[in-house]
């Protein structure tokens, strides 16, 4: 065998399983768009905007348990990237895995960290240049600017943990699972916050989407995949609506509750995306194309759903609440299309061709 053809194999297997996984990119851009409407009513009903108003308060602000959902997706697609079918052994270094990571989240991440800073600058004088430097570092500690930066934190730690336990040191791959539950029995104690988010309840998520990567490597499912071929995005949609309101129901019964009950449900759903078959329908390239750019769409979304609202009242001030927050949900989300496809999907390209030839062996996901 040739090496030319050795050195293309890798790419060929993982550019079919990124197609095998059409479903969840509509998942990724469902849940930026959740996150989009629960951010936008809930800084348009902070008193420095427009206050409390009735427009469903609960079922807004359960879109936030979109990022619940983009857990257990993360976890399933960096363990159905790095691993062998049947196996499960690692099919790419520690090393490889970690550049990759860093070139998919970290770069684009600083450009919607920094830019938030100098748009804040200009439009208010509060904030705390702390929490820039500690979202640009991803410091597991303080307060982070824009906060949504946050969710990254727990993605860098797991990322960290997959690299090191399963992919540089195999044996050691018991230890993701003292990770995994190890936050358990810290809701009975208040830890040092460092801890507390290294050891955050969301590592359930992560490996619970892990541990469903394993069992679809394993044999993907095909029973009842005739069913969702043609309107599966837009059942997964249903469903994942189902969840978050389902969600306002377990948050009297504790973060335990919530966490283990919204990332079991997110496995379902995502199980259900695994068997989504791509087609040209409209609505599926609008999936898509929000899955695409979910990174984007969550990242700058606060740029311009705050701009929005300081605008709103000194040139639309006949504009009620109910008008304000879909409007600004729709530009942040447009918007972020748009920075996908002009910033973020040129800087990926350029990265990746700037990157050594053993390091691009399977593309960025």
């Amino acid at each position: 065998m040739s090496s030319e053809v050795a050195a293309k194999r890798p790419t060929q297997e993982t550019a079919t399983r990124k197609g095998n996984l059409e479903g969840i990119q509509y998942l990724r851009g469902y849940a930026a768009v959740a996150v989009v409407i629960a951010h936008a009513y809930g800084f348009a009903a902070t008193p420095k905007y427009y206050g409390d108003f009735s427009i469903g308060a609960a079922q807004l602000a359960s879109g936030v348990h979109g990022v619940d959902l983009f857990f257990v997706i993360s976890g399933f697609i960096v363990a159905y990237i790095t691993l062998n079918r049947e196996s499960l052994t690692p099919r790419l270094s520690a090393l490889d895995f970690f550049q990759r990571r860093f070139v998919r989240i970290v770069p684009i991440m600083w450009i919607a960290i920094l830019s938030f800073w100098a748009l804040r600058s200009f439009v208010a004088s509060d904030g705390d240049w702390f929490d820039y430097l500690r979202a640009l570092t991803l410091w597991p500690s303080g307060g982070v600017a824009p906060p949504q930066i946050w969710t990254l934190r727990h993605e860098l730690i797991f990322y960290l943990f997959f690299g090191l336990f399963v992919l540089a040191f195999p044996r050691g791959r018991w230890l993701l699972v003292v990770v995994a539950v190890g936050p358990l029995p810290l809701q009975l104690v208040t830890p040092p916050e460092w801890i507390g988010t290294i050891l955050n309840l969301v590592n359930l998520q992560f490996a619970l989407g892990a541990l469903a990567a394993l069992i679809y490597l394993r044999g993907p499912p095909v029973a009842a995949k005739f069913v969702i071929k043609r309107l599966g995005h837009v059942i997964v949609l249903a469903l994942f609506v189902v969840m978050l309101l389902v969600s306002v129901s377990l948050e009297p019964f504790g973060n335990v509750t919530v966490v283990l009950g919204l990332g079991g449900m997110s496995v379902m759903i995502l199980w259900l995306a695994t068997m989504i078959d791509g087609d040209g329908s409209r609505g599926a390239t609008v999936a898509r194309l929000l899955g695409d750019a979910s990174y984007s769409i969550y990242l700058f979304h606060l740029h311009f759903i705050q701009v929005l609202l300081v605008l709103a009242p000194q040139y639309a001030p006949m504009a009620t609440p109910h008008l304000v927050v879909p409007a600004a949900a729709l530009i942040a989300a447009l918007g972020g299309i748009l920075l996908h496809l002009v910033v973020e999907r040129p800087l990926l390209n350029w990265l990746q061709t700037t990157r050594p030839t053993g390091s691009r062996r399977a593309a960025d996901s």
